[in-house]
């Protein structure tokens, strides 16, 4: 039976405006000024980066383009036409998003966030839907691994710092040596994920100088679909 892969984008720059730059003054006048509240609006350093300077882990904040761009990425592969993809996103304020199969996502970067606040706000969309695409609760990114450990038999992270493999030997490591991997990605501009070794098999990188985010995921899902296409053909 083909693989089922299951994607974490970790510590995702995704949340609504911060309640404790209400302190601000000029967030204050802000916020009177458009007539919303900051639960009404995700966090986007294009927008408001002059209020975000004194935000704790900047570089991790502000950059919502990312996780939808990595989400593009996921399910417009053919892993996930074929229906062998399962996505979550864990979002800086340890909150996982956990998204159904057959969801299609908007293209639009105003639609998504438009999106995500009414997820922010319902816990799912849609809200009373028994089957929602969008699912929300809270968890640590901790929380999540111990959970995984049990359920996925292969973890790995991908990131910069890891040990750079070719594209023929990490395929064949996620879809000969195992059955269900989990692969995880950092959702964010800089810097590096924080996973206890316990948690991860390997570290991996696919190239030795840094990558955008949904860069590094399509390449990674088109090697497994390809690699997997070509070990059919040779039975």
């Amino acid at each position: 039976m083909p693989n089922v892969y299951t994607i974490l984008v970790a510590d995702s720059s995704l949340e609504t405006f911060p309640s404790e730059l209400l302190s601000n003054l000029p967030v204050r006048n802000f916020f009177r000024k458009i007539k919303k509240k900051p639960s009404d609006i995700i966090l986007d350093s294009n927008y408001h980066s002059r209020f975000m300077s004194n935000l704790p882990n900047l570089s991790k904040r502000g950059r919502p383009d990312i996780p939808h761009l990595a989400l593009l990425a996921c399910f417009g592969s053919l892993l996930s036409q074929d229906s062998r993809l399962r996505v979550f996103i864990h979002t800086i304020n340890d909150l996982i998003i956990e998204f159904h199969p057959s969801i299609r996502l908007p293209k639009n970067l105003d639609r998504f966030k438009g999106l995500m606040i009414q997820l922010f706000k319902e816990g799912r969309v849609p809200p009373l839907s028994d089957e929602p695409l969008l699912t929300l609760r809270p968890q640590s990114l901790t929380q999540f691994l111990i959970s995984a450990r049990e359920k996925h038999d292969l973890i790995v992270e991908f990131s910069q710092k890891g040990d750079v493999l070719p594209s023929r030997e990490y395929a064949y490591l996620l879809s000969s040596r195992c059955s269900n991997p989990l692969l995880i990605f950092g959702g964010f501009s800089h810097g590096h994920l924080n996973i206890d070794s316990k948690f991860v098999d390997y570290r991996l990188s696919i190239y030795p100088h840094g990558l955008e985010l949904f860069s590094v995921i399509s390449h990674v899902l088109a090697t497994l679909y390809n690699f997997e296409e070509e070990q059919n053909v040779n039975l």
